[in-house]
């Protein structure tokens, strides 16, 4: 698998200079220049079929080399072009068992807890990725279910827009216990690692008990609809005699056994002559099942894989060291206390909020808030309208039909309360402009099927800025009037849908759709 260290992937992807919008349109209209915005491709009713067909043809082309482009020029696109879209997070450090291909007998050192990253560290970094195209992300460890905090790690994870893929790598012990609470929390898929199917090897290789508890969270997984993925490290002089019977595993389970090739470690003491090569594996199966049928592959796959025919799984083989995949990787990956990427993070993103916030219509270009100049803009007849909604319940609905609030009329105090706050606006909204306002109307309704009042707020003026923030301002006052008149009642009160419904006289109008 291609690695990248975490602060090298860091400065790739948070380079506050690089204005992505920018670099893909201008890249896209260079490159394809029938895929500007306003394409000269439209489909027509007027025109024939064959037409619309080759329309449809074009849309299809031109959404896959925009697609296309973006990745090119993507931050998590290498000096080889390679676009990574699938990372791995270390959740933890630590182990419960001493796998002896991976670990020292006595343990490795380990950092301080407060060195590792958050839960809400480890959402900040996945969205980042994911903004940038990642759409997969494994959870690794360590052990990963070592986290007590995993379900809500991968339920936070689940809420990320456009991230189609969380998975977790284990190893299994306590799957019986936890498995439920992790697809509940939206959990895709998972790998389990198991090197034997005998459990004195087992106790032998791990240096630990536990292999009835694997085989059970296996199926245990199988029943709740996963095929999980059955990591095999393969091992000349322990496991070597056992590569068959794990194809026949798959005979009545569909699981995705994967049989790694044994990798040097720091710790390992790794020899050549424990390395089982994936061709005498692959030998040795075809022996014994000679109708052994080639699967095809995705395009980054790390495994090459295998079928028996009429068997519920299959098998795999990832060749880490006689046949390298490492021109087809697209993985990152982020280690479990790395504390240096994490502040670059934090340093990029407020270094691009600076950097993105020139484009805002009220920061300078030294990223300093600024009114916005509109002595050269014309004055023409502007008017704008919003509306709102207080939801304020039954009991209430009836005191102020009756008039009967203490506090008086609510609808005309929180009309003359909106006119109020239109007229008003520049001294509570900074950086908003003194508008000479010709007209400002101000309405409330009493809808009593649905417990609540709507407000709508018209503001029309003569002048070279726009009033939809004094409208907005006038139904937002209006709103805070009516729940303070009513809050001695109850206040089980919410403001809802304050929101901007038309706008016209300036540079461009709005009509929100009913």
């Amino acid at each position: 698998m291609q690695t990248f260290s975490a602060l090298k992937v860091s400065q790739v992807i948070l380079n506050p200079k690089m204005n992505l919008n920018k670099v893909f349109s201008n890249r896209i209209i260079n490159l394809y220049p029938f895929t500007t915005i306003n394409s000269c491709i439209r489909r027509s009713s007027s025109k024939s079929l064959k037409f619309a067909s080759i329309t449809e043809e074009n849309h299809s082309i031109e959404t896959t080399a925009q697609n296309k482009i973006k990745q090119q020029v993507s931050p998590l696109t290498d000096s080889f072009g390679r676009f990574h879209s699938y990372l791995r997070i270390s959740l933890t450090e630590k182990c419960n068992l001493r796998c002896q291909y991976c670990m020292p007998a006595e343990g490795v050192s380990l950092s301080p807890k407060s060195h590792l990253l958050s839960t809400d560290e480890i959402i900040l970094i996945s969205r980042l990725f994911v903004s940038q195209g990642v759409r997969k992300i494994r959870l690794t460890g360590g052990e990963p279910t070592i986290r007590k905090d995993l379900v809500d790690i991968i339920s936070q994870l689940k809420a990320i827009p456009q991230l189609e893929n969380v998975s977790i790598t284990t190893n299994g012990l306590v799957l019986t216990r936890n498995l439920v609470s992790y697809q509940r929390a939206g959990l895709d898929s998972l790998n389990i690692s198991l090197d034997t199917l005998q459990p004195k090897k087992y106790e032998q290789i791990t240096r630990r008990k536990g292999f009835e508890r694997v085989i059970a969270g296996i199926d245990l997984a199988i029943q709740l609809g996963y095929k999980p993925k059955v990591n095999c490290v393969a091992m000349k002089n322990f496991n070597d005699d056992e590569i068959c019977d794990f194809v026949e595993w798959t005979k009545d389970r569909d699981v995705d056994i994967r049989f790694i090739e044994y990798m040097p470690f720091s710790g390992n003491r790794w020899h050549t002559e424990k390395l089982l090569p994936f061709q005498d594996m692959l030998t040795s199966i075809r022996e014994k099942y000679p109708n052994l049928k080639t699967l095809s592959n995705g395009p980054n796959d790390t495994s090459k894989a295998f079928k028996v025919p009429n068997y519920k799984g299959q098998v795999g083989f990832i060749t880490s060291m006689t046949e390298h995949f490492c021109g087809s990787c697209n993985r990152l990956r982020i280690t479990a206390d790395d504390q240096k990427f994490l502040t670059t993070c934090r340093t990029a993103i407020k270094q691009q909020i600076r950097a993105f916030s020139t484009k805002l219509t009220h920061v300078n270009e030294q990223g300093k808030a600024a009114m916005v100049n509109v002595i050269n803009k014309s004055h023409t007849k502007r008017k704008a309208t919003a509306c709102g909604h207080v939801n304020i319940g039954k009991e209430i609905t009836s005191l102020i039909r009756d008039n009967l609030m203490k506090k008086g009329d609510v609808l005309s105090i929180a009309q003359i309360a909106g006119i109020m706050g239109a007229k008003n606006t520049p001294n509570m909204i900074p950086l908003t402009h003194h508008i000479p306002l010709s007209s400002v109307k101000v309405d409330l309704k009493l809808n009593e099927e649905e417990h609540r009042v709507e407000i709508y707020a018209t503001i029309e003026c003569f002048w070279n800025t726009g009033c939809e923030i004094e409208a907005l301002t006038a139904v937002s006052i209006s709103a805070l009037t009516v729940y303070d008149m009513c809050k001695a009642v109850s206040h089980d009160i919410s403001i809802t849908n304050i929101r901007l419904m038309e706008k016209s006289g300036g540079k461009s109008d709005f009509k929100r759709p009913n």
